[in-house]
């Protein structure tokens, strides 16, 4: 007989009593500006999927992307089964590539130690393996999302999404398609990549959140110059498609924000 002291693994029973012992990952400097009593996140809007929507084109030949296993043989830009826009991009006759692959990748300036929310839509048909498909964000050679999506052999239009730290990379390649597939195919549209900010912040001792102004003159007290950043506001399920803001408490008319200051927002997040 061997005596469970505590649960290993996933930690569900742990989680289950607090989530805020989740195992967490560093965001450094998070930018935000101070509007209208709080300070809201501001995303690096330069960073996101070139023709996410497979709209440009050449032939079968996508523009914007590293590479595309095979265009006009494994990889096709489809006018006709698509998600939204003008195109999707099919994914099919996978035995014609000697690993089965049907893959299409892009590698994406990032910023490091921040939080990124990676969206596909996906559609399937008689795909073989069922378990061939993968969304894949590599850097420094190791993968920053590792998740398996479940996707069934044959599915309408669904909406594939995950969040991922950068770590200390300041670039990612991001794969998405069928990895050893046999037959079926599949389709891909509508990819994106956005900055998020303050997502299932982990409030302990040893995961502190730090604000301070962007020229690093001044660090704002929790409590006295913003209210406490704790996960129940900052999970996806609270409605914050990009991250809770932070907020400046009721009543302290003596907190040192102002209008249209820039801060920086440093914390501890289970992705």
């Amino acid at each position: 007989m061997i005596p469970s002291v505590f649960s290993v693994g996933y930690g569900g029973g742990i989680l289950s009593h607090n989530r805020n012992l989740a195992e967490g990952l560093a965001v450094e400097d998070a930018p935000f500006v101070v509007k209208g009593g709080q300070a809201e996140f501001f995303p690096d809007t330069t960073v996101q999927i070139v023709n996410g929507g497979f709209e440009e084109a050449k032939g079968n030949q996508l523009k914007g992307y590293n590479f595309h296993d095979q265009p006009g043989e494994v990889s096709f830009v489809d006018t006709d089964i698509k998600h939204s826009g003008k195109a999707a991009l099919r994914l099919e006759h996978f035995t014609a590539n000697q690993y089965g692959h049907g893959r299409v990748m892009q590698e994406i300036r990032l910023q490091p130690h921040r939080c990124y929310r990676l969206t596909l839509w996906v559609k399937t048909e008689g795909l073989q393996p069922a378990n061939a498909f993968r969304i894949v964000a590599l850097a420094n050679d190791h993968e920053l999302a590792p998740r398996e999506f479940n996707v069934p052999a044959t599915t309408g239009w669904r909406k594939l999404s995950t969040l991922f730290n950068s770590l200390e990379a300041d670039k990612v390649r991001l794969y998405a398609g069928v990895w050893d597939g046999k037959a079926g195919k599949v389709w891909l549209d509508d990819w994106s990549l956005e900055e998020v900010g303050p997502t299932n912040v982990l409030r302990r001792p040893g995961t502190p959140v730090t604000v301070r102004s962007a020229d690093g003159t001044i660090t704002y007290a929790e409590g006295k110059d913003y209210a406490s950043l704790n996960r129940s506001a900052t999970e996806p399920m609270a409605g914050q498609r990009r991250g809770g803001a932070v907020k400046n408490p009721g009543g302290q008319s003596d907190s040192r924000w102002r209008p249209a200051a820039r801060e920086l927002v440093s914390f501890d997040a289970d992705p």
